[in-house]
């Protein structure tokens, strides 16, 4: 099996290679650091809709339908298990991905080959839970209890259960700190609808009135409300669009003005990063993705293609929602291998910080150039002037504007002959650049690596100017730069 990096080890790297792409000549500026100062934000991008995207994987995922996934919030992976092979075969596999790279697990332990089952992610316990799924078509039902923990799969034993099913919705209510099940059916045509939570122990069935009997249907918990949503599903005569809401006690319809419409082998996601239900697909001509926000639906991109009986799964770290597999939900029947992701704008930023020292005929400043993108962004170029430049600049990139290395920063350079100069980042790379017209450029290329998403780094700009001080430089503000997409 090939090893793979973890999310912060491939962050790590990829922001080591941010720094040596830094484009210029290398040189060493022997100066030492100063003063705090007032905050002046730059241009800023702007947020744009979401849209469905096909990033380069590395690795070969398999065709797959009527799998599970769940993301592991603690190993930043998404952890897929069984579903039916392009042959309609159950399988007994399990997969990881990281976002960038797809690797095949081998547990010295797991369950049997199935489809149709439930797995979700226990974010108390940090283990992965898995219930029920079919042998086969028209195999029979398994209604056994299995949990992942990054290394092998356990069954656990219980003194309570639900009943053997497919096809049912489960999520984790991180809030309440159980796994809710719902529904399901216990053969080809019996619908169930029964409720149960899981506390990490045993199972214990909900009471009270709840949605209607039905498989196919979907569910996922809304951390921030602290409470689970259950949307369709079939309940043997006809879809269902209805709109479900358990809040660690009841069940309560939603009444809604706009729905995604009557589905079922649809798949649903929490976006924490914009406080949303995502929810995609169906055995429907519906390839739009729908978003619910406690109060109301509305519509969102589409796939080139409507999909079923797929994956869907909020990747925390990247910040986007990533469908994987199912088949074509119209014909041709077809089983997928194909990673989609449904992202929104994380737009990045430059923030002006800290003062600027005179030169001897102006005071340069770091700043945005008006002809390049107001932010950086991962693959592209960020651009950054230093002006006015009379001779020569040096631009210096840090991880930090606190320390250089073991020497806090801001520190005074006036010990150095510039007085009223601090250094304001660390000197993690240095690049150079002959001035045009009194403006020196940075460019710096920044990998289209979904890792790098959120980096934040540093840089402050040195002019050389021999008759600004004694020490022979006019020191720019620093400029905070955060990597969007």
């Amino acid at each position: 099996m090939r090893n793979t990096k973890n999310a912060s080890q491939r962050r790590h790297a990829a922001g080591r290679e941010l720094a040596r792409i830094v484009t210029g000549i290398a040189a060493r500026i022997t100066v030492l650091t100063g003063a705090l100062a007032a905050l002046t934000p730059l241009p800023s991008q702007a947020a744009s809709p979401g849209a469905w995207s096909q990033n380069p994987v590395v690795g070969t995922p398999p065709r797959r339908s009527d799998h599970a996934a769940a993301y592991d919030l603690a190993r930043h992976r998404t952890v897929v298990f069984g579903g039916f092979d392009a042959t309609f075969a159950p399988t007994a596999d399990t997969f990881e991905f990281d976002g960038v790279t797809w690797s095949a697990v081998m547990p010295p332990t797991a369950p049997s080959a199935r489809a149709a089952h439930g797995l979700v992610y226990d974010a108390i316990r940090n283990r992965m839970l898995l219930f029920g799924g079919i042998t086969g078509f028209n195999g029979s039902m398994y209604g056994d209890t299995w949990e992942f923990d990054g290394a092998t799969w356990m069954q656990r034993a219980t003194a309570n259960s639900p009943s053997p099913r497919m096809n049912h919705a489960m999520a984790f209510d991180v809030v309440h700190g159980v796994a809710l099940l719902h529904g399901g059916r216990s053969d080809s045509t019996t619908p169930l609808g029964d409720t149960w939570s899981w506390d990490g122990t045993d199972w214990t069935p909900v009471t009270g009135p709840g949605p209607s009997p039905r498989w196919g249907h979907a569910m996922s918990a809304d951390m921030l409300r602290g409470c689970c949503v259950l949307y369709g599903g079939f309940d043997s005569m006809y879809t269902v669009g209805e709109t479900w809401e358990w809040d660690g006690t009841a069940w309560q319809l939603r009444a809604t003005a706009l729905d995604p419409g009557p589905r079922s082998a649809h798949a649903m996601v929490f976006d924490v990063a914009r406080a949303v239900t995502v929810l995609y697909g169906g055995a429907c001509s519906c390839p739009a993705a729908w978003a619910w926000d406690g109060a109301t639906w509305s519509a969102g991109a589409a796939t080139t293609w409507p999909r079923a009986r797929h994956t869907l799964v909020y990747d925390a770290q990247l910040q986007r929602s990533t469908a994987y597999g199912g088949a074509v939900a119209i014909s041709p029947y077809a089983t997928l291998d194909d990673i989609d992701h449904y992202a929104f704008a994380i737009p990045g930023s430059y923030t002006a910080l800290g003062p600027s020292c005179p030169g001897s005929t102006a005071t340069p400043q770091l700043t945005v150039p008006n002809f390049a993108a107001s932010a950086p962004a991962v693959g592209h170029v960020a651009v950054l002037q230093a002006a006015p430049v009379p001779l020569h600049a040096f631009f210096a990139f840090g991880w930090s504007d606190t320390h250089d290395g073991a020497t806090p920063l801001p520190l005074d350079l006036a010990s150095i002959g510039m007085p009223g100069c601090t250094l304001q980042v660390s000197r993690d790379a240095i690049a150079s650049s002959l001035p045009t017209n009194g403006v020196a450029l940075l460019t710096m290329a920044i990998r289209n690596d979904p890792f790098l998403l959120g980096l934040r780094f540093y840089v402050q700009a040195f002019s050389l100017d021999p008759s600004a001080n004694a020490g022979g430089f006019a020191a720019t503000n620093r400029v905070l730069a955060i990597v969007g997409n």
